[in-house]
């Protein structure tokens, strides 16, 4: 959806694209230690929450986008709060593994890294998938240069109204989460004990 952004709505150059691109990277560096110690000072469960909603503003903005500065500005948006979503994330899946490991006295992080490999790969190509589907509903003629308006609002209505849906979705599931900011707490002190102890057994061997 970036290139056909890019190219095909609003007609930026190599090295305005890659500006686009690159800029929301460079405030991602700059940003991420902050992002770090938000979701540890507000649990991931909130993280996840709160990261939604900024992305999915900034995804909606490209339905209204006319010039780089304003795409750059939605892009800085999006990449740092999916980050934070992305952070979020990654501590919910070390939790998950911690209170199984907390009720079944086994660790089985291979397994849960795996499912969650299994879950995400194919979601991205549904991604995928579904943009395509929607230019190709609008008129998106592969291989020409020059685009119909209809076909122009069909890359902005799937990379920014439906992809603004997805991310407000997503928000609905880990409503339901039982790891909350409390919870990562005790399973921290779990996890730090368990290993603590672990690390001691094998001292004495």
């Amino acid at each position: 959806p970036f290139l056909y952004m890019m190219d095909y709505v609003l007609k930026l150059n190599g090295l305005q694209a890659t500006l686009v691109d690159v800029i929301p990277g460079v405030m991602l560096f700059i940003a991420a230690p902050f992002l770090g110690k938000l979701n540890k000072k507000i649990g991931s469960k909130r993280a996840f929450q709160y990261s939604a909603v900024p992305p999915a503003i900034g995804f909606a903005l490209l339905f209204f986008v006319q010039n780089m500065w304003q795409a750059l500005f939605a892009y800085i948006i999006m990449v740092v709060f999916n980050s934070m979503g992305g952070i979020a994330h990654n501590s919910m899946l070390g939790a998950i593994i911690d209170e199984d490991e907390m009720n079944t006295g086994t660790r089985k992080a291979g397994l849960y890294n795996g499912l969650n490999a299994l879950l995400t790969i194919p979601i991205s190509g549904l991604q995928t998938a579904i943009f395509t589907a929607i230019v190709g509903y609008f008129g998106f003629v592969s291989g020409s240069e020059v685009q119909s308006a209809e076909a122009v609002m069909g890359i902005r209505i799937g990379a920014g109204l439906v992809a603004a849906f997805f991310t407000l979705l997503g928000v609905i599931p880990i409503s339901f989460s039982t790891i909350t900011k409390e919870k990562e707490d005790e399973l921290s002190v779990f996890s730090e004990q368990r290993h603590r102890a672990s690390a001691e057994t094998g001292m004495e061997e």
